[in-house]
């Protein structure tokens, strides 16, 4: 029961954030706030999906454009799912996907958001697996240590594409 409360919550916050946005320029992100962080906008606990162009027989790709990372203005919330995070000091928050090829662990940085409801996007020039799991954490920079970091799992769906032609 307690789950089903905490994803009605992060639920009805993204819901809630989302149309704060349609109706306002993007507010400024600022110190001692809470924040909701989105993928491809998704905060659920389901892992939201980053589709991954993969040729046949590959392990690895590039993650498909028009997909994106995203934090939203938040009031605070009872209780502290691993999607939401706190600015503590910070006027910025950065957002990086963290993946593994075997023993290999990569951090690649998505970007820095100074502004909520602002996307942006996840580059397509990135080299990730085809299949497996993730997490982009979105990080308040110099949050000092009343900062919490947010994290969203992820999950790398492949998506078959034809391998290019040769020039």
């Amino acid at each position: 029961m307690r789950r089903l409360a905490l994803i009605a919550l992060v639920s009805a916050a993204a819901t809630l954030g989302g149309a704060a946005a349609a109706t306002a320029a993007p507010r400024v992100i600022g110190p001692d706030e809470y924040f909701l962080a989105q993928v491809n906008a998704s905060s659920t606990t389901a892992s939201p999906a980053i589709a991954v162009a993969c040729v046949a027989g590959s392990s690895t790709g590039t993650p498909l454009p028009n997909q994106s990372a995203e934090v939203s203005y938040l009031a605070p919330p009872p209780e502290l799912p691993p999607q939401i995070g706190f600015t503590g000091d910070a006027h910025r928050v950065g957002a990086t996907l963290i993946y593994s090829f075997g023993t290999i662990t990569v951090a690649a940085p998505l970007g820095t958001f100074r502004r909520y409801d602002d996307p942006l996007p996840i580059p397509t020039t990135l080299t990730v697996p085809c299949s497996g799991t993730g997490e982009v954490d979105f990080s308040p920079a110099g949050g000092g240590p009343k900062a919490i970091t947010a994290t969203v799992q992820v999950t790398f769906a492949r998506i078959e594409v034809d391998p290019p032609a040769a020039a």
